[in-house]
């Protein structure tokens, strides 16, 4: 009897050893649910022309842009969110930090940010957001799972950067709206 028991720990052991397929960013243990792409889809589409023009301007999957946008605001461009660990506010879709924006906005070029409403301009606010993720996956070596627990967390938080990732939960959520998106439409690919 107790050799059931060893097989079904070596069996969990080597499931969770081989965890992260590349070729699909897929997380093994995170369900998937294709209708929740298609609802994601259907409420970011005011922003799909956005979206996608900057991703491909940052060659970023346009769909990993539209997981963290479902992640942090479901699509409100109107979210603000007071941030007390570091006395800043986070606004809009992607939720950026309004000192994070002005960063970003001088590290390329763009106009400055002179005041916080502007950070609720889907364009911008998309913009600005892709752009530091695009940072985050340059200061990360290309580590998707890094940077997205970066864009949560900040890029110097002391677990990060020692190689841990901080906040498990927020990067299972992010890949696994990623996944839904990804999964429904492959579903669609050749139905009218």
């Amino acid at each position: 009897m107790w050799w059931l028991i060893v097989i079904a720990l070596l069996f969990l052991l080597l499931k969770h050893k081989k965890g992260i397929d590349w070729g699909y960013i897929k997380f093994h243990g995170i369900s998937i649910n294709p209708y929740e792409g298609k609802r994601i889809l259907q409420k970011l589409a005011p922003y799909s022309n956005i979206i996608e023009s900057v991703a491909k301007k940052f060659k970023i999957d346009p769909d990993m842009i539209r997981a963290i946008i479902w992640q942090e605001s479901r699509g409100n461009p109107s979210v603000y969110r007071y941030e007390p660990h570091v006395k800043d506010a986070s606004y809009g879709l992607m939720q950026i930090l309004s000192n994070t924006a002005k960063q970003v906005a001088s590290a390329f070029g763009l106009p400055p940010i002179t005041s916080v409403t502007m950070l609720y301009d889907p364009n911008l606010n998309i913009l600005l957001g892709t752009a530091y993720f695009y940072q985050l996956l340059k200061r990360f070596n290309g580590n998707v799972y890094k940077a997205i627990s970066a864009y949560n967390v900040g890029p110097n938080n002391k677990l990060l950067l020692k190689g841990y990732i901080p906040n498990p939960h927020y990067v299972r959520s992010v890949l696994s709206w990623y996944n839904s998106i990804k999964d429904y439409k492959y579903r669609m690919k050749g139905k009218v």
